[in-house]
């Protein structure tokens, strides 16, 4: 199998005519700067865990700070749209915690308005997250739902943050307010060239998940894709550059009904099974790899094998 997003070099991010601005921002800065933040479709659902909202809360707390006084997160990549609104390609899951923690500290502080001139543009949201994201996202904002909903991972994220809060002091709580939007900085990367933002997403995603790092060690605060997530990115990244309502509409018909709604097991499980009723040809240099390295490691074995073989399926070999 050949995958084009998995050479050194990624078209439109590397290369002869591309251009990115390049330089380091605190989440307050990047706040300021955009009055929207869009998450694409084909971005993954919020899916951080008790793991990275404790050391999300460390770091604002008492995370190491450089020689300008700041706690890196990591490149954040985006690319403006025709109406300068950023479309976020990588940092979403960092932006969207930055905001959630932005909100419990919003309802335990004595101005709330100070945090919300960051949660919001005016009337309007200031970040606009994928589909499915969206209800829980905004009824967290305007305290519309029950906290205690399981099946969110942004609601997760608001309910640790909160109980960690309670046991701050009305000045701590300030402090950590200060601390999560001036002392926690990323180095945003804003692409300046045309690009097909779906072929960019799928190298990304792609080097996270087969590089061999990925195979034995995340020192990042992030999660890995699953290979249903990258299935569906796939497909996804097929409209990607279209406008957003179209975008929608190809999403809803294409994936979300017929699809992830019905969807019983895991999604990777389901394009497992999916593609196991394909006679290939051939095993790809990925299977082979994946099948000789991760016998000990079942669940990582199947996530790759599920999206390795639906993309040879899809090229039909």
């Amino acid at each position: 199998m050949s995958l084009e997003q998995m050479s050194y070099e990624c078209p439109g991010l590397h290369g002869p005519g591309t251009r990115q601005d390049i330089f380091i921002q605190t989440f307050a800065q990047v706040l300021e700067r955009y009055p929207k933040l869009i998450i694409p479709l084909f971005q993954r659902r919020y899916c951080w865990t008790e793991k990275q909202f404790e050391k999300w809360w460390n770091d604002v707390h008492h995370g190491k700070r450089n020689h300008l006084g700041l706690h890196s997160t990591g490149n954040v990549v985006v690319k403006p749209n025709q109406n300068q609104e950023p479309i976020i390609i990588d940092g979403q899951q960092r932006l969207t915690t930055t905001l959630i923690l932005l909100i419990s500290l919003r309802n335990c502080m004595k101005n709330p308005n100070e945090a919300n001139k960051y949660i919001m543009n005016g009337e309007k949201y200031r970040l606009i997250p994928s589909y499915l994201d969206r209800p829980a996202f905004y009824s967290m904002i305007e305290k519309t739902e029950n906290k205690i909903d399981g099946s969110s991972h942004q609601w997760k994220a608001y309910n640790y943050f909160d109980n960690k809060n309670r046991h701050l002091s009305a000045e701590e709580i300030e402090k950590m307010f200060y601390n999560a939007i001036h002392k926690m900085s990323i180095m945003l990367v804003i692409v300046m060239n045309d690009v097909n933002l779906g072929q960019i997403y799928l190298w990304l995603q792609e080097k996270s998940f087969f590089g061999e790092a990925a195979l034995v060690h995340n020192a990042s605060p992030g999660e890995f894709l699953a290979g249903g997530d990258m299935v569906r990115n796939l497909v996804l990244t097929a409209v990607a550059n279209q406008e957003l309502q179209s975008q929608e509409e190809f999403y809803f018909q294409h994936w979300l009904r017929p699809i992830e709604e019905k969807v019983t097991t895991t999604l990777t499980e389901f394009v497992y099974q999916f593609v196991q009723k394909f006679d290939f040809k051939h095993e790809s240099k990925t299977e082979i790899v994946a099948t000789q390295y991760l016998k000990d490691k079942p669940h990582a074995r199947t996530n790759i094998l599920a999206y390795a073989r639906f993309n040879l399926s899809m090229s039909g070999d």
